[in-house]
């Protein structure tokens, strides 16, 4: 956006900011601050403006607010337009001084943290809209597979279990945020009898659902303490004993008082609702009900404690450091042993009666099962590494050791117990060895493989393909990827979805796991096959959206598929600044080239490409509109810019003749320019194919125009390693499949210059249209535009002594490949040599990260004539699965 622009957000009344206005009218005249603020000049508006927000803070998050105030705290949504959630300040916007004198104060701050290029912060929404938004998607007609996942799942896990091999009936359901975790556990109560208790950090329902019940961490909060003021039964409580005490009183409560027959599960007195609705107040009495009566019964049965956890004391010292293999094989039996049987008789004093009384319930209403889940069950923390004795505070493997315990009792109804979190640690519990710390498993046993079968892209079908600029309707796009996008608008759900993918409000380029994040969601970054590239894969499925596929064993399998908001809120967090974008390149390329990276290696100059092509897409949305999103203020929609293909090409290549100077090729860029005119790239991300591509359904290429994605062609691909999308027609007319194009890019890295044959033999593959007459699909190839690009050889084309070619030709048929056809159009080709400013001046502000990589792939090669020997060797090695390196290598030997 021009510098001094304003942005659509500030002209023209923003929500909330009446009740801002009525705020500010009701604070007395002599406020020294907010006098400042309104009587302040444009050079000190930031100044007295921070002085201001100062003296707010304490008006929300402390009791008694400035001394000299006396004022009441201003509306909440002010709050939240000026503070994180963990209460620290926004940065104002740098247009802050050009805002001032030209809109009211009221909106003046709301606005004033919230940059002029971000579409969705323009939209100030209140947490009470935001929880009804959330409680609306989650009342809506569940869609998708995932319940029938889990029923055919918990067959294999009810057949397989086996108490000698695994830690107890406990199923970790594993997944990354927004992907129908909970409402898959709330499903299930349609089948079987299920309750569900919510641990969450934050009592605010503005990101997730269902709402915390925030009296359970109360109750563990209180019991954890260890003040010199509580008596010696509350400060001597270990993390076991607590959860015991708090599963007795639950089950207790439902065996009481919930009615669990038929229809199962369903029982408004816990239904969910935001803060202050019936729901919530009916959930939040139940909840009294249950940590009253754990808390008076840990008083009560105090004695009892202290005398079952004398084991402790009486445990023989740890061994040091250095001790031998017996003594510690000897502490660990004797601490297992222990501890096992004290988790039973925990269970038996607090749990049994109730679990039976429950069970006798259900079996006479003809159940078989019985399901106990903990929601964002890591909330309940962890034990340091070198804790070996039960914790004085609660954590997630104290739950599990009583729930391990609860198999010891013999019932007609199995009691099947629910993680649900966000972390893979929820499931990845170590298994066993000799001395091993508290905070993992006291027996030889393993946990049973955690359930990630939550789903994907389960809204599609309500994704409007009626006019290819549907493509570009942030509104359509919510319904594809995971259905969290869909419950909230398209203002909204870009930055929302940025805060997701960053864990945090913005980008901070030189953070590499946002880094990776926001490129994993574009450029199809592939992770090592290392332990860091697992500990990244972890945080980046807690943290970064990140899908997790399984565990295999402590190996994260984990996956970044096409998410339309996720990569288009990736690159509104990228083009912020060419700053931010060259910073957050560099931060990427210097893993690249660290030993032992998290990436995996060998895909260098295709994801060299990839992040080219990404960057012209993203600097002609930019200079051509100003931001990547547009906010329409007339509809109330919000929607992402297509790009011309001769924008593309004028930007990566040069803005006049496409970069071609010579007076013989003048003529051709002519041609080129009408081979480009009027075909639209919609691109905001690759998705990567894993089968070789011979030719391209239409159903394909709708599926890829709808996304938004481009595509990248699988490893040992002939001929084409990308492809790139086009419409060729008005994109707001009707849609005709038939209008889709390919414009495809092959990718040479090597120092040595890439054959002739390769772009002899490049050509799109055909796309299948189909006949009306039913019988077999045409093979059609329309007259198109292709690329080679020769990135790391400096080596001019004898023709013109250049390091760029452009010539019209008709494909030969240099390599095997059924993607040719029997008669290929004439195609105009671009030759590219090289990968600096002066061949894509599109790099002139990102010469430093892309010359980076180049280096990397320079260095990676053998040098000079050995990379033509090596090249050689493999031909003699594989001389039929490298054809065509056959031919270009007999063409060198005769030259």
């Amino acid at each position: 956006m021009p510098a001094g622009s304003t942005g659509l957000s500030s002209e023209r009344p923003v929500k909330g900011e009446r009740e801002v206005e009525a705020w500010l009218q009701s604070v007395r005249n002599d406020w020294k601050p907010l006098q400042r603020v309104r009587t302040t000049t444009h050079e000190n508006i930031e100044e007295n403006l921070d002085e201001f927000i100062d003296y707010l803070q304490p008006l929300w998050y402390s009791k008694h607010g400035p001394e000299d105030s006396k004022v009441e705290a201003p509306p909440t949504l002010l709050r939240d337009a000026l503070f994180e959630k963990q209460r620290k300040r926004k940065t104002l916007r740098k247009d802050i001084d050009a805002l001032h004198g030209k809109i009211p104060l009221a909106r003046l701050l709301l606005l004033a943290c919230t940059e002029p290029g971000d579409a969705v912060s323009a939209k100030i929404t209140t947490d009470t809209e935001r929880a009804r938004d959330l409680m609306d998607a989650w009342k809506q007609e569940y869609e998708g597979g995932a319940l029938d996942n889990f029923l055919k799942a918990m067959e294999w896990y009810e057949k397989n279990y086996d108490p000698a091999i695994h830690y107890g009936r406990t199923i970790a359901i594993l997944q990354s945020s927004g992907t129908g975790k909970s409402r898959l556990v709330d499903q299930l109560a349609s089948v079987h009898p299920v309750f569900s208790v919510t641990f969450r950090a934050s009592d605010r329902v503005t990101e997730d659902w269902p709402p915390r019940d925030h009296l359970v961490m109360e109750f563990f909060e209180y019991c954890s303490r260890t003040d010199a003021s509580l008596p010696p039964e509350i400060t001597d409580i270990r993390g076991e004993e607590m959860c015991a005490a708090f599963m007795g009183a639950l089950v207790e409560a439902l065996a009481d008082g919930r009615d669990i027959s038929p229809p199962k599960g369903v029982n408004s007195r816990f239904s969910y609702g935001p803060p202050g609705t019936p729901e919530a107040a009916r959930r939040e009495a139940f909840f009294k009900v249950v940590c009253d009566s754990a808390k008076t019964t840990l008083h009560k049965r105090s004695a009892f404690l202290a005398e079952k956890r004398r084991w402790i004391q009486s445990l023989s010292p740890e061994p040091k450091e250095g001790a031998t293999d017996s003594k510690r094989k000897g502490y660990d039996k004797e601490l297992s042993k222990s501890s096992s049987e004290w988790h039973a008789e925990l269970f038996a004093e607090f749990c049994q009666p109730a679990f039976e009384r429950l069970s006798a319930k259900l079996h006479t209403a003809g159940e078989t099962k019985f399901f106990l889940a903990l929601d964002e069950c890591t909330i309940l923390g962890g034990t340091a590494p070198d804790e070996r004795e039960p914790s004085r505070k609660c954590s997630l493997i104290a739950f599990q050791r009583i729930l391990k315990a609860a198999e010891h009792m013999t019932t007609p109804v199995s009691f099947w117990f629910l993680t649900l979190d966000r972390s893979p640690s929820a499931g990845m519990l170590v298994p066993s060895g000799p001395l091993v710390p508290s905070s993992r498993l006291t027996a030889n046993l393993q946990p049973l493989p955690p359930f990630t079968y939550t789903g994907f892209n389960q809204l599609s079908h309500r994704l409007r393909t009626d006019k290819a600029s549907a493509s570009l309707d942030i509104e359509n796009l919510r319904y594809l990827g995971r259905p969290l996008w869909s419950s909230m608008g398209a203002p909204l759900v870009v930055t929302f979805a940025k805060r997701k993918l960053l864990a945090a409000r913005e980008l901070h380029p030189v953070d590499l796991s946002q880094v990776l994040a926001v490129f994993s969601s574009r450029a199809c970054l592939q992770l090592a096959k290392n332990d860091a590239a697992n500990r990244i894969a972890a945080n980046a499925v807690r943290c970064h959206m990140r899908i997790l596929v399984s565990i295999v064993k402590t190996t994260l399998v984990t996956s970044v598929p096409s998410e339309p908001i996720l990569s288009i809120a990736a690159a509104v967090a990228l083009t912020k600044s060419l700053q931010v974008y060259h910073d957050a390149l560099n931060t990427l390329c210097t893993e690249l080239d660290r030993q032992n990276s998290v990436l995996a290696a060998g895909d260098e100059g295709e994801l060299c490409c990839r992040l080219l092509l990404l960057l012209a897409r993203d600097m002609t949305t930019i200079e051509r509109h100003g931001s990547f999103v547009k906010e329409d203020t007339t509809a109330g929609t919000s929607y992402i810019y297509a790009v011309g293909l001769h924008d593309l090409l004028s930007t990566l290549l040069g803005k006049k003749h496409y970069g071609f100077e010579a007076k013989e090729e003048k003529e051709l860029t002519g041609e080129l320019w009408s081979r480009c005119k009027g075909k639209w790239l919609n691109f905001t991300h690759f998705i990567q194919y894993e089968k070789t591509i011979e030719e391209l359904t239409l159903e394909e290429l709708e599926r890829a125009w709808f996304s938004g994605a481009a595509i990248q062609c699988c490893h040992n691909q002939p001929v084409v390693n990308l492809l790139l999308l086009y419409y060729d027609g008005p994109p707001n007319e009707p849609f005709d499949g038939k209008r889709i194009g390919l414009f495809c890019i092959q990718v040479k890295a090597r120092a040595q210059q890439a054959d002739s044959t390769i772009g002899d033999g490049l050509t799109v593959p055909p796309i299948l249209h189909p006949n009306p007459s039913g019988s077999e699909p045409t093979r059609v190839k329309c007259p198109t535009v292709v690329m080679l690009m020769d990135l790391s050889t400096s080596v001019a084309f004898p023709e013109n002594r250049r390091r760029r070619l452009l010539v019209k030709r008709v494909a030969e048929r240099t390599t095997k490949w059924s993607g040719y056809v029997e008669e290929e159009p004439e195609n105009i080709l671009v030759n590219v040599r090289g990968c600096s400013a002066l061949q894509y001046p599109v790099l002139h502000d990102f010469s430093e990260p892309f010359g980076r990589i180049i280096t990397i792939m320079t260095e990676r090669q053998p040098p000079g004539i050995l990379g033509e020997l090596e090249e050689r060797m493999k031909v003699a090695m594989y001389p039929f699965e490298r054809l065509t390196g056959v031919k270009e290598a007999e063409r060198r030997t005769k030259q």
